[in-house]
């Protein structure tokens, strides 16, 4: 050890502690690895679609299901995978109440992820929140997009 006088500067090094900002693999205790279960046959990857082409699309081309706190809009993309897109319009309020029902449709359609992926193909799927949907609980509107889409079962 370097005791602070420069007569006794140490000939061999220390050995250098591991550096802590490499990047290591994070273990999370609660999910230990390989324990993801995909439950059902559909898709299992789950997208966002980003492209405006895309949301284009799905307007003009998709199924449209009208309900209390909002519109769905579905399409078939032949692409496996289930890609979804949560729109909330100026029309809705300030950016307070549009952040919210976005977040409660984003919710809605993870609980509701499972119904969707009952085929063998994946959907595009576009959310559009109406005004009434801030005040609304997110199981009002999961058990709404429930009801829809067992709707669309039925007309398939």
């Amino acid at each position: 050890m370097y005791d602070g006088s420069i007569y006794n500067i140490p000939s061999t090094q220390e050995k250098k502690k591991k550096d802590a900002r490499l990047p290591q693999k994070k273990k999370n205790k609660r999910w230990p690895e390989g324990s993801e279960e995909k439950k059902g046959k559909g898709p299992q990857e789950i997208d966002s679609l980003k492209r405006s082409a895309d949301l284009k699309r799905v307007f003009e081309e998709g199924r449209r299901f009208v309900g209390t706190h909002f519109v769905l809009y579905i399409l078939p993309n032949g692409l496996n995978r289930l890609r979804y897109a949560v729109v909330a319009g100026k029309r809705c309020g300030n950016a307070v109440k549009r952040n919210r029902i976005r977040r409660i449709l984003r919710e809605a359609l993870r609980l509701g992820i499972r119904d969707i992926n009952t085929c063998d193909y994946g959907y595009d799927i576009i959310l559009v929140g109406k005004k009434v949907a801030w005040k609304a609980k997110t199981q009002d509107i999961h058990s709404e997009l429930r009801d829809i889409l067992s709707d669309l079962r039925k007309t398939k």
